[in-house]
């Protein structure tokens, strides 16, 4: 692994700001740093895991510091070690174990039904806001806020998801798809149309090129602008 040194009193505000956030019963592990953090009381956190590499472990050591000054415990007696990775895909492979721990951790709000088995067939990127924020020159622009939501099949909660969230929790392709009408655009990776054209499945007459908006004008995420998307047209009352 490569030496990386983390000053956490410099990123006191941030820490304190996502342990004072985070639920009794979640787990917390920052990107790249290669352990993995349960809250199990309201001031009391277990180390759940960590890389066991002495960089991992000074970084550990600091953080615990840090908590214990924002009124927090951190315990590490029950801890499982992963053995140092020997690749950067071992260390992605790492990283995404513990993230899909966090990923299936979440749960309605209301009645703890697990996020990651909710249907989102019929989910859609959704605008959640638009706001004003400042450019790096200074201009004010504003910036469109997109979510994910998400309806609990035991209690009818609504879960709005960050779009990242959503893509850990369901995937990556229904984020890359609008309903405009009854007519689906999604949009497919590379990979996908050269099978389809490979494999005779590809039918121009059924693809579009997206511009900024929708085909019937309605504003569409940024990602979204500028694909070319296979159009799935729906019946009167169908879902996908």
């Amino acid at each position: 692994m490569e030496e990386e040194n983390v000053d956490w009193m410099k990123n006191a505000e941030w820490v304190k700001n996502h342990l004072d956030g985070m639920n009794v019963d979640s787990y917390w592990s920052p990107d790249g740093m290669g352990f993995l953090l349960k809250k199990v009381e309201d001031k009391k956190l277990v180390l759940v895991r960590c890389i066991n590499h002495y960089t991992v472990l000074r970084s550990i050591s600091g953080l615990k510091t840090l908590a214990f000054d924002l009124g927090y415990t951190v315990s590490d007696s029950d801890i499982e070690f992963d053995d140092v990775p020997e690749s950067s895909e071992d260390a992605q492979r790492i990283n995404d174990l513990y993230k899909q721990i966090i990923v299936d951790n979440w749960k309605c709000e209301s009645c703890g039904f697990p996020i990651v088995e909710m249907d989102a067939s019929n989910v859609f990127p959704t605008l959640i806001e638009t706001t004003e924020m400042l450019d790096e020159d200074g201009n004010v622009v504003e910036y469109d806020w997109w979510g994910m939501i998400l309806v609990c099949p035991s209690c009818g909660h609504e879960t709005t998801m960050t779009i990242e969230n959503f893509t850990n929790s369901h995937g990556e392709v229904l984020v890359h798809r609008i309903k405009d009408g009854n007519t689906i655009y999604q949009a497919h990776t590379r990979q996908v149309l050269v099978d389809m054209v490979e494999s005779g499945e590809y039918d121009a007459s059924k693809f579009c090129l997206l511009g900024s908006t929708s085909p019937s004008g309605e504003k569409i995420p940024m990602w979204m602008q500028g694909q070319y998307c296979e159009m799935i047209v729906l019946e009167d009352g169908e879902e996908e």
